[in-house]
């Protein structure tokens, strides 16, 4: 199944159509705590790196990664010296950057949240 979201995506300078295929192809089928350092204390019931949370209900007021939340900040430092990269690993940025538009359009609780996240400052160590 091919979910189209229709409404090109601008995130970061770049506009593109993002599609839940896309993700998917982006994705392993199992996460485990070398794929994220919060996994083992992580409570947000959607995960970008668990395709498995996709489509599963969000109700307003939950958790929300802690990745997703950074790679909403505009600052230059998160995207362009890939502090997310190097905490994560380029593979997982990939599936976040992938994941972000998707998880934007399936849930709107969250893109509001993931919006207000972006006028914060970082709390990844040495971002400004």
């Amino acid at each position: 199944m091919t979910v189209q979201i229709k409404n090109p995506v601008r995130q970061h300078g770049v506009s593109q159509t993002h599609s839940l295929k896309e993700y998917l192809d982006n994705v392993d089928t199992t996460i485990t705590s070398d794929d994220c350092p919060k996994f083992i204390s992580c409570s947000a019931p959607i995960c970008p790196l668990d395709p498995k949370s996709i489509g599963n209900p969000y109700i307003n007021g939950e958790r929300i990664c802690f990745y997703m939340s950074e790679y909403s900040k505009p600052h230059s430092d998160i995207h362009s010296q890939g502090y997310i990269g190097m905490v994560l690993g380029g593979k997982q940025y990939k599936v976040i950057a992938s994941a972000y538009p998707v998880i934007e359009y399936l849930y709107s609780a969250i893109k509001y949240r993931l919006k207000i996240s972006s006028a914060t400052p970082s709390r990844i160590k040495g971002v400004k």
